[in-house]
C-alpha cells in the first residue's frame, strides 16, 4: 500500500466519530459502534450483527456497516430474528458455523425487544463467552457487557464489569473516565 494512503482507513473512522449527533438521532452511528468493538476486543475479524427482522432501514445500514468492517479488516455475519424459534437457530450459526468473536445486536426491533430474547442472548453469549454488545443500557444492567451510546454528543460506554472482564472486553483509557459501570458483580 502506497505509504501515503497507509493511515486514510484511520482518519476516515476518526471524522466518523466526530460526526455531529443528528436531531432526529441521538445515538452512535453504526460505523461509531463497529470502530468501538474494534478498540475494546482488538484484533476481531468475524463480527455476529443481530437485527430484529422488523427493523425497516437495514439495507441501507448494511451497506454503510459492510464499507466501514472493510475498512477495519473485519467480516459481518448478519442473522435476522423474526421470532424467538429463528433466535435460537440463528445464534448457533453466528457462533457455531461463522466462528464470530464478538455480537452486536444492532437493532432489536419488536422482535428482540422482549424480556426473552434479551436473557436468551445474554445467557448464550456470556457462557460462549463471546461479548455482546448490546442496544440499550438495560440489556448491560440485566447482563450484557457494554452497550455504546451517545451523550451531550459524545461517545460513552456503560459497561457491566463482571461480563465485560468474562468475556475478555478491554475498556481503552479514553474511555474509561466517562463509562457509566452499570453493573460490576
Amino acid at each position: 500500500m502506497n505509504p501515503s494512503f497507509r493511515f486514510l482507513p484511520l482518519l476516515l473512522l476518526s471524522l466518523l466519530l466526530a460526526a455531529p449527533a443528528t436531531a432526529q438521532d441521538d445515538r452512535p452511528t453504526d460505523s461509531q459502534v463497529l470502530f468501538i468493538i474494534s478498540e475494546v476486543r482488538p484484533g476481531t475479524k468475524n463480527v455476529g450483527l443481530i437485527w430484529g427482522g422488523d427493523v425497516a432501514d437495514r439495507d441501507a445500514r448494511m451497506n454503510s456497516l459492510a464499507r466501514t468492517a472493510a475498512n477495519l479488516g473485519m467480516t459481518l455475519y448478519l442473522a435476522e430474528i423474526n421470532t424467538l424459534t429463528d433466535l435460537a437457530e440463528q445464534y448457533r450459526q453466528l457462533t457455531r458455523e461463522h466462528g464470530v468473536e464478538v455480537l452486536w445486536v444492532v437493532d432489536p426491533g419488536k422482535t428482540l425487544d422482549t424480556p426473552q430474547s434479551q436473557r436468551f442472548l445474554i445467557e448464550s453469549a456470556t457462557k460462549s463467552r463471546v461479548p455482546l454488545v448490546a442496544p440499550a443500557a438495560t440489556w448491560v444492567q440485566a447482563g450484557a457487557p457494554l452497550t455504546v451510546q451517545k451523550r451531550d454528543g459524545s461517545i460513552q460506554l456503560a459497561v457491566n464489569e463482571a461480563a465485560a472482564q468474562a468475556t475478555s472486553l478491554t475498556i481503552p483509557e479514553k474511555y474509561s473516565a466517562t463509562a457509566e459501570v452499570l453493573a460490576s458483580n
